[in-house]
């Protein structure tokens, strides 16, 4: 009896045992799942809020920056109407329509000027005056009878009865037409259109300083043609 007494004994006490491994067993699960496991959850989620929010930081700061369009022709290899960034450069402008031709002259062009919303941008040839029109033949006459070469008439100013200064190469504003204005930095066909409607409407202008009195040509426009323009 004692021996069979100690057999089942030993037996219990090892289910006993056992049971105590697993109960522990358990409780060190259920400690891992509800106290260590939820801060893993949380970093989880932390990290994916970080993550939209930088990526709603990154569409704002990529957001496209304002375009200019202006129309390139002459001397290009690729004339047409151009889009660029807001501050670009009449250089750019060029590069855009295809870059320069061999017969391209940029003795007058200021290829550092910035380019406005609608400009025109004319590039000459070698042997034509600023505005595109051919520079006169070998037997032209000047204003006082004598002979003038097609070269030294291509490096005159800008000149004709209705669009320039006679004497300072700068473009009347009373008597420009539309392609002539457009040569003015800032102007592009309809502000073009705008100043030939208001000197017609009001008789000329008196003054450069009237150019601000056109719509879209403000003091900022004004500055940058103030230089190329007379009346």
């Amino acid at each position: 009896m004692n021996g069979r007494f100690s057999i089942e004994q030993l037996l219990e006490n090892k289910e006993k045992l056992i049971r105590t491994v697993i109960i522990i067993m358990i409780a060190i699960a259920a400690v891992f799942v509800f106290f260590v496991q939820p801060k893993h959850s949380d970093d989880g989620i932390a990290i994916e809020e970080s993550s939209a929010y930088d990526s709603s930081s990154s569409y704002d700061a990529s957001e496209d920056p304002q375009v200019v369009i202006c129309d390139v022709s002459g001397a290009v290899n690729a004339p047409q109407v151009v889009e660029l960034q807001e501050g670009s450069r009449i250089e750019d402008a060029i590069q855009a329509a295809g870059g320069l031709t061999k017969e391209a002259d940029i003795t007058n062009i200021n290829r550092a000027a910035v380019v406005n919303d609608g400009d025109k941008i004319i590039i000459p040839e070698k042997g034509q005056v600023q505005n595109g029109s051919p520079a006169p033949s070998s037997d032209a006459s000047t204003a006082n009878g004598q002979a003038q070469s097609p070269a030294a008439s291509a490096q005159q100013p800008v000149q004709s009865s209705a669009g320039a200064g006679a004497s300072t190469g700068k473009i009347n504003i009373n008597s420009a037409d539309a392609t002539q204005l457009q040569t003015i930095t800032g102007v592009g066909p309809v502000t073009a259109q705008k100043i030939i409607d208001y000197r017609t409407q009001n008789g000329g202008f008196k003054k450069i300083e009237d150019l601000t009195s056109v719509s879209g040509i403000g003091e900022k426009t004004f500055e940058k043609m103030k230089d190329q323009v007379c009346v």
